[in-house]
């Protein structure tokens, strides 16, 4: 059994790559468009370096609501404004942008899940996400490594690339939907995400192995208290 000082050390280091990833990205956007995200990446480093000082789980997942809100709030700068794009909503997604972004996530967790399975994992039993009941909070923690490099930036190409519009969407009271052809075109670019190589620990890898890769290093942390290295996008 797991002591809750190497559970929180294991939750930190997941929490501090989820952040940084979404600072990654913000960065690389910052780059190449006429766009000022400077008051977003302050305090996403500031909620990197107050991770250090964090005693409890409660307090973690208190900075990673801030850091999702602001990460999101600088997309908003990026994206048409006919999107309608306010916030993150998890369910139901109102707008197309969330129900890109919910899909891709639903999409990433079976490719998640699976990995754990296969390094021995049992999905259910989470770090970070510990008070998750049926729901399986372990695949929610190694998610949160790949959820920028992978699926938002997938999501981001498409809109801000006109890849798909805004009127192939299918705004209900419940909830908003893709149309077949944007299902189809953005699975299309999830997968081939997938299979994009990267280097990682000095080889080039597609993402679906190095989230096997990092499914196994969580493994030896979770049972031979090894150090975890999660996944930082370069």
């Amino acid at each position: 059994v797991m002591g809750e000082d190497r559970r929180l050390e294991i939750a930190k280091e997941i929490m501090d790559c989820a952040i940084y990833n979404k600072l990654r990205i913000l960065q690389s956007l910052a780059k190449n468009r006429e766009v000022d995200f400077d008051k977003e990446t302050e305090y996403l480093k500031g909620r990197r370096a107050a991770l250090r000082s964090i005693k409890e789980n409660e307090a973690l997942m208190g900075v990673e609501g801030g850091a999702t809100k602001t990460y999101f709030g600088a997309l908003r700068k990026i994206i048409p404004e006919e999107f309608g794009f306010e916030k993150r909503e998890r369910h139901p997604p109102h707008d197309p942008v969330n129900s890109m972004l919910s899909y891709g996530y639903t999409v990433l967790k079976s490719r998640v899940e699976y990995s754990l399975m296969r390094a021995g994992l049992n999905p259910y039993e989470g770090v970070l996400h510990v008070a998750y009941r049926n729901r399986p909070a372990l695949s929610f923690d190694l998610m949160e490594e790949f959820r920028q490099p992978i699926v938002d930036r997938v999501v981001i190409t498409q809109i801000t690339q006109k890849q798909v519009r805004e009127d192939e969407f299918e705004r209900r009271e419940d909830m908003c939907y893709m149309s077949e052809g944007v299902r189809r075109r953005f699975l299309e670019a999830l997968y081939s995400r997938f299979e994009d190589k990267y280097t990682f620990h000095g080889e080039r890898l597609e993402f679906l192995d190095i989230i096997f890769e990092q499914a196994k290093s969580l493994a030896r942390a979770i049972r031979n208290d090894e150090r975890l290295e999660g996944f930082r996008y370069r």
